[in-house]
């Protein structure tokens, strides 16, 4: 007989076309069941709004909350127990895996007290952070918490005093990537997220600007969704005289962010705080170089990634790459998703 699992996350893309939807998970997802003789059934907290429905064979389960905060999100947090319950005893599921230490780890606490099947959170980025009102109301042992990468688990410690051993880091689908393009890369910087504060933008801007004095005709594209900043980064742009330079792509499918990242030189990644980026995985993958304010995990020197929180050192390393007319492109595969998936399977199997 099969073993089972039963994830719960915030959101799932609703068919395959809807690629922009938490990716990394739905990647995940889809390699883990094919690599391993687990299935896995989704319990889909916020989106999508559509009925149930399956996804490449496996089965989501929506409750369809969108996004509701504190008193309006309860009946939905009511609901979502208790269908993952029913779920539970019917499907007899090995264990439950929970996707942030937030909504998704209080659904999955809950069923797991009635049904006793063991849970297992997965903290993927800001869920670390000190104002995480989950970790106050629900209490995961260490055991059964998987961080995304060193730097979470030693953020997590610094503050909560709680050390989780387990790391499965974010990593990529290399059959979804295009072949690598080693010739003319036409974008010189590019850009990848929301158009939020959390992104940083600004400051990909001002670096933008500082650029453009040495290399007038810069090319930049900025792959973003609406987000809080839009406007102010629109007027920042005409501001400082950009607009030739900056492109807006808007919200795009997956699949073109990854052909914007196979014709760019470097992947400017401004963001103030997250666990372990996938869109820094799959740059580099792309054969980018990737400069990035977030550190990585180095167990050997990478010549494709530099991390500096500084303006002035971003800039300048940008300057050499771009003069250096012996730029090459290769892919770099950091992490490996089969290593992902057998630390998340075995948290339950082993």
């Amino acid at each position: 007989m099969n073993k089972r699992l039963l994830f719960i996350t915030p959101m799932f893309p609703k068919d395959k076309a809807e690629d922009t939807i938490v990716p990394f998970i739905t990647h995940f997802t889809e390699t883990f069941v094919n690599n391993t003789d687990a299935e896995v059934d989704i319990l889909a907290l916020m989106f999508p709004l559509s009925k149930d429905y399956f996804y490449e064979g496996i089965k989501v389960y929506t409750i369809k909350s969108g996004y509701k905060k504190k008193l309006k999100m309860f009946p939905y947090l009511i609901k979502a127990i208790s269908r993952g319950i029913y779920l539970d005893k019917k499907n007899n599921y090995d264990g439950i895996l929970c996707f942030w230490y937030s909504q998704s780890t209080l659904v999955g606490k809950v069923i797991s007290k009635f049904t006793r099947t063991p849970q297992i959170v997965w903290m993927l980025g800001q869920d670390v952070k000190k104002n995480n009102k989950y970790l106050n109301w629900i209490k995961i042992p260490a055991h059964k918490i998987i961080m995304v990468s060193n730097q979470q688990r030693n953020i997590f410690y610094k503050n909560y005093k709680i050390y989780v051993k387990k790391i499965a880091n974010v990593a990529i689908n290399p059959k979804r990537f295009p072949k690598i393009n080693n010739e003319e890369r036409k974008i010189q910087i590019l850009g990848v997220g929301n158009l939020s504060p959390l992104k940083n933008y600004s400051l990909f801007i001002d670096i933008i600007q500082v650029l453009k004095k040495e290399f007038s005709n810069i090319s930049v594209v900025l792959c973003g969704g609406d987000g809080e900043d839009k406007n102010s980064l629109l007027k920042k742009v005409d501001d400082f005289d950009l607009s030739n330079n900056i492109k807006f792509t808007g919200t795009i499918p997956h699949k073109k962010v990854l052909n914007f990242m196979n014709n760019s030189t470097i992947f400017l990644h401004t963001s103030k705080f997250e666990g372990n980026p996938t869109v820094v995985q799959e740059a580099l993958y792309s054969g980018c170089y990737v400069i990035s304010t977030i550190p990585m995990e180095q167990s050997s020197k990478m010549d494709t990634f530099f991390h500096s929180t500084e303006k002035d050192e971003i800039i300048n390393k940008i300057k050499n790459i771009l003069h250096n007319q012996k730029f090459l492109a290769k892919r770099v595969e950091k992490f490996k998703m089969t290593d992902t998936i057998d630390t998340v399977y075995k948290a339950f199997f082993d």
